[in-house]
C-alpha cells in the first residue's frame, strides 16, 4: 500500500502541471488556482529533485543530524511555498479561494508531521509516529493534488439544478 502512495506521490508534479495549463486555458488570466498550482507544482518538482541527495546526506551523517537536515529542508520548502503563494496573491490583488486556503492548511499539517517525526526521531523513537509519518506525508500530498483538482473542476463546471414544474388543467 505504501508503495502505491509513494508512486502516486512521485507523479503529482505532473498533475500540477496539467492543472496549471488547464486553468491557464480556462481562465486566461491570473487566478488563485493558477498561482497556487504554479507554486506547488514548481515546489514539487524541486522537492522531487532534492529528495534523493538529501536522503543520502541524512543517512551518511549522524542519525540526529540526518533527521535535522531532513526536517529543516522540508520545513523550509513548505514555508517558502506558503509565503510565495501568499505574497503572489497580495501582489496580484487576488483573494485566496477555499482551495488555496485548504492547500495552505495541508502544508501546515505536513509541517506538523515533520516536527512530530523530528521530535520522535531525536527523543522517543516511536514506531507509531513513524507509521503516521510514513503514511501521512504522501496522503497529505495527494490531498493537496485532489484539492487543487477539485477547485479547478468546481470553477469550470457550472451545475445548475433548476426545475420547472408546470401543472396544466384541462377544463372540458
Amino acid at each position: 500500500m505504501i508503495d502505491y502512495l509513494f508512486t502516486f506521490d512521485d507523479y503529482l508534479s505532473y498533475i500540477y502541471a496539467l492543472i496549471f495549463f488547464v486553468s491557464l486555458g480556462i481562465y486566461q488570466r491570473v487566478s488563485s488556482i493558477l498561482i497556487t498550482t504554479s507554486v506547488v507544482g514548481f515546489g514539487e518538482f524541486i522537492m522531487n529533485d532534492i529528495r534523493n541527495p538529501l536522503m543520502e546526506l541524512a543517512l551518511a551523517s549522524d542519525r540526529t543530524l540526518g533527521v535535522t537536515y531532513w526536517v529543516a529542508t522540508w520545513l523550509a520548502c513548505y514555508f517558502i511555498m506558503v509565503l510565495t503563494i501568499t505574497q503572489l496573491h497580495i501582489r496580484n490583488n487576488i483573494a485566496k479561494t477555499r482551495g488555496t486556503q485548504r492547500v495552505m492548511w495541508f502544508f501546515c499539517a505536513l509541517s506538523l508531521l515533520q516536527i512530530a517525526r523530528y521530535l520522535s526521531g531525536v527523543t522517543v523513537k516511536s514506531s507509531s509516529i513513524h507509521e503516521i509519518y510514513q503514511y501521512g506525508i504522501p496522503a497529505l500530498n495527494i490531498c493537496i493534488g485532489m484539492s487543487l483538482l477539485a477547485t479547478l473542476l468546481k470553477g469550470t463546471i457550472d451545475v445548475n439544478f433548476n426545475f420547472k414544474i408546470s401543472l396544466r388543467r384541462d377544463l372540458h
